[in-house]
């Protein structure tokens, strides 16, 4: 366990003193505050390790060995991140391109949200286009493995083809969900939500999947709004 070893020696606590160390503890304990950030971050086992800025929004995932020197290198890239994403917001045109490619390989968004944000970079050399196809590929890749199963299911849904079960039907339109979110289908993800709270929404267990639900949909709509207006 992490625990027993490289926190407890004297260089991770050096290490530690040019970060705010947070521990999260996922209790299943209803109703406690903020219990579902380990899902809403996209961790999906124990211990999931990452470096967060002040909004607690994933800057860069920790998935090397847990050692000092990693753990170095990883909030290196993180603080590099987190500059490169105040300069792009600042409208710094290199900065926007490489804060994209970055997030990309990272897997934290899209190759629909990568094409957007590398169109506000403008027009591309050809080793910064070849970089992007490169990055868009391999993500593209990535996606049809993903998503494959959940756009099946979407075709299913539209042709009016329900499995029966209880458990069959989570599992379908939970792959749905996260189809409809990758294609940004506001239609689609409403409709798989709704199913979803038919057969879950007084289950208080399920209370916090649905917030989150509820303000992914907020965003899609948001979203789908500036698109229209572009």
């Amino acid at each position: 366990m992490v625990e027993d070893g490289v926190l407890r020696t004297a260089a991770f606590n050096e290490f530690s003193k040019d970060f705010v160390m947070f521990l999260h503890v996922t209790t299943m304990i209803e109703g406690r505050k903020d219990d579902e950030l380990l899902m809403r971050i996209g961790g999906a086992g124990f211990p999931h390790l990452v470096v967060m800025d002040v909004d607690g929004s994933v800057v860069r995932e920790h998935a090397a060995a847990p050692t000092v020197e990693a753990f170095k290198q990883t909030g290196a890239v993180g603080t590099q991140r987190l500059a490169l994403r105040k300069k792009a917001a600042a409208g710094d045109r290199d900065a926007i391109l490489e804060l994209a490619l970055a997030r990309a390989t990272a897997g934290q968004i899209t190759s629909r949200k990568l094409a957007r944000e590398v169109a506000r970079a403008g027009e591309l050399t050809p080793a910064e286009q070849q970089r992007y196809r490169k990055t868009l590929t391999t993500l593209r890749f990535d996606e049809a493995k993903i998503y494959a199963q959940g756009a099946w299911f979407a075709r299913m849904l539209a042709d009016g083809l329900v499995p029966e079960g209880g458990e069959r039907q989570t599992a379908f339109f939970l792959d749905i969900l996260k189809w409809a979110e990758f294609q940004e289908d506001v239609a689609t993800y409403e409709r798989a939500l709704k199913e979803m709270r038919r057969m879950h929404g007084e289950d208080q267990r399920a209370a916090e999947f649905f917030a989150m639900a509820d303000s992914k949909l907020a965003e899609l709509k948001v979203d789908a709004a500036a698109a229209k207006a572009r």
